[in-house]
């Protein structure tokens, strides 16, 4: 079964309506860093964001 960062699909749908941009967005990039395999340290590192 596919699934969209741990989730099925069924319902989908309906979650995507009643998320706003930032949540899409966070949710994209969650789904790409999993897939290729970095840790949200690495990402972090790369990307050159302070946590602070």
């Amino acid at each position: 079964m596919r699934s969209i960062v741990g989730r099925s699909i069924v319902g989908v749908n309906i979650i995507l309506k009643t998320m706003n941009i930032q949540e899409k967005f966070g949710l994209k990039v969650k789904q790409l860093r999993e897939e290729k395999g970095f840790s949200i340290e690495y990402l972090a590192n790369v990307s050159n964001v302070d946590r602070n």
